[in-house]
């Protein structure tokens, strides 16, 4: 009775062992596949945007903010994080056009110094920051210029210096270097949500310019 009494308890000690083990098991690979997983679905609470799987992404979100449509891709199996984020015009331009941070890693060596005129004070801090190139540099100023778009974009380097804006014909993109592995979850959705705000700024802009000044 004595041994058929232990051999019930330790039955039942190695059972509980394998579900402590499989479940560990379990989070760590569910952890691999969506390492990002608490992360993204704050930012999509904050976004309104929901999980839209995609080839290639099954963990996209996309949805409209406010009246354009807004779309985060994912790196499945990648330490990178959140990695593109991208937000439509509404009036479609042929601009080619890109904003990077001047301190990208692996970027460019001869990325253009600051620009041979006398800046203004209120441009300065912009082109201090970001290089602005592709075929539609005389721009640069008028992005510069921008109040609102400036507040944003110079918001956004207090939490990361490594991003890149680029201005497509039907949509606004920004992309993320994944060097910063070191902040937080925080750091990250509030990342995620400034670049929102910036890439719906910027796609006012866009929408605002007249098409016979392109």
């Amino acid at each position: 009775m004595m041994d058929q009494s232990f051999w019930i308890f330790e039955v039942i000690g190695i059972g509980a062992v394998f579900v402590v083990l499989f479940s560990i098991a379990s989070y760590e690979f569910r952890k691999r596949i969506d390492p990002y997983k608490k992360i993204r679905q704050e930012i999509a609470r904050q976004t309104g945007l929901k999980m839209v799987p995609k080839l290639g992404d099954p963990f996209a979100l996309q949805g409209f903010t406010g009246n354009r449509l807004g779309t985060v891709f994912t790196m499945p199996f990648s330490r990178d994080r959140l990695k593109k984020y991208e937000v439509s015009n509404q009036n479609p331009k042929n601009l080619k056009l890109s904003i990077q941070s001047r301190n990208v890693p692996l970027a460019f060596d001869k990325f253009a110094s600051l620009p041979a005129t006398n800046l203004a004070p209120s441009t300065k801090p912009f082109f201090e920051q970001f290089e602005v190139y592709g075929k539609s540099t005389s721009f640069a100023f008028k992005i510069a210029e921008n109040t609102i778009l400036c507040e944003k974009l110079l918001g956004l380097t207090q939490y990361t210096k490594a991003i890149k804006f680029t201005v497509r014909k039907d949509r606004i993109v920004c992309y993320e270097s994944g060097f910063r592995m070191a902040s937080s979850d925080a750091d990250e959705v509030i990342i995620g949500y400034l670049i929102f705000a910036v890439l719906v700024e910027i796609a006012k802009w866009v929408d605002s310019i007249p098409p016979k000044s392109i």
